[in-house]
């Protein structure tokens, strides 16, 4: 179903408030009554509600980093098959979404270029309208390949740099790091503080590129128990944007609660939302829809309460 004009100001005519709006507010009480509102569809929820759309296109990472569950969890190698792929797209191309789609969740996509290409070819064609982000840990980032991803549309390209077992972070390492792949891609280099991180950001025809570097064992997060990262007590302000925003799919076809999912822990998998062979992404959410409700009266699942990236 196309987003058409009415879709879009429903919530603005029945007076809910935005995804965007609630996350400044405490009180949920519009949004639980938007979501239990039979009359609104599949579509039109998720067409309102999420605004990332995160695709595992692989199991694989050549790294095996300490604040990465891929450093405890053995994964099967394999792709998503293409036509897996093509059939979320062709889902989310029926409400025409022009929000952020990104192919990764714990794998590092550069490691398999061709089929990233061939995905991302299918988002240019099928979602013309949608922000395409990769991020990688910067390995297999050449000029060659950051070239070929701003010919395919690529908005954002987020490159962390990595430590290998056993060195520890601080900032003259960050530094170094960012200015040696600064210097490697031929970009411009302008290391400046973000949050918890360093950051250089530079642009190529209409992609941003951020070469950034963060101490992760201290900042990161736990992945809901599955790495030792040292959590700090955060604190979140309104209702988590992940929960609520996003849609997350793995390269089994398995979709989860968030980005804190990783295939694979077998602890995790009663949080599965079920599998995107045999459910459209709207009916996901749909199922999804039974976390939030609770999550937003005051009564979140177990996951929540021990959320490493709060």
């Amino acid at each position: 179903m196309p987003r058409t004009a009415s879709t879009g100001n429903r919530l603005h005519q029945v007076n809910y408030p935005s995804p965007e709006k609630l996350m400044m507010h405490d009180d949920a009480k519009d949004i639980i009554a938007y979501l239990r509102d039979a009359t609104v569809s599949g579509e039109e929820l998720f067409a309102t509600l999420i605004g990332s759309v995160e695709i595992e296109i692989s199991s694989a990472c050549n790294r095996r980093c300490a604040y990465c569950p891929q450093s405890v969890v053995a994964r099967h190698q394999e792709l998503m098959p293409i036509a897996l792929f093509r059939k979320i797209v062709g889902e989310l191309h029926r409400i025409d979404y022009r929000k952020d789609i990104s192919f990764h969740q714990f794998n590092e996509p550069l490691l398999v270029t061709d089929h990233l290409y061939v995905c991302m070819r299918e988002v240019r064609e099928k979602l013309p309208g949608a922000s395409m982000n990769i991020f990688t840990n910067g390995d297999k980032l050449t000029r060659d390949v950051l070239e070929e991803l701003a010919a395919l549309g690529a908005g954002t390209v987020m490159a962390t740099c990595q430590y290998a077992e056993g060195e520890e972070w601080s900032v003259k390492s960050a530094v170094r790091k960012i200015r040696e792949l600064c210097d490697r891609l031929g970009a411009p280099c302008d290391i400046r503080p973000q949050g918890a991180s360093l950051m250089s950001l530079a642009t190529l025809g209409g992609t941003e590129l951020w070469i950034m570097s963060s101490d992760l064992m201290r900042h990161g997060s736990h992945r809901l128990g599955t790495v030792p990262v040292d959590r700090r007590e955060r604190t979140h302000a309104g209702p988590c944007k992940m929960m609520l925003g996003s849609m997350n799919i793995s390269y089994s076809g398995t979709a989860y609660l968030c980005c804190e999912f990783c295939h694979g822990v077998p602890e995790q998998q009663r949080y599965a939302l079920g599998s995107a062979y045999d459910l459209t992404v709207f009916e996901l959410l749909q199922r999804k829809k039974n976390f939030i409700i609770p999550y937003l009266s005051g009564n979140p699942p177990a996951c929540c309460r021990n959320c490493g990236g709060n």
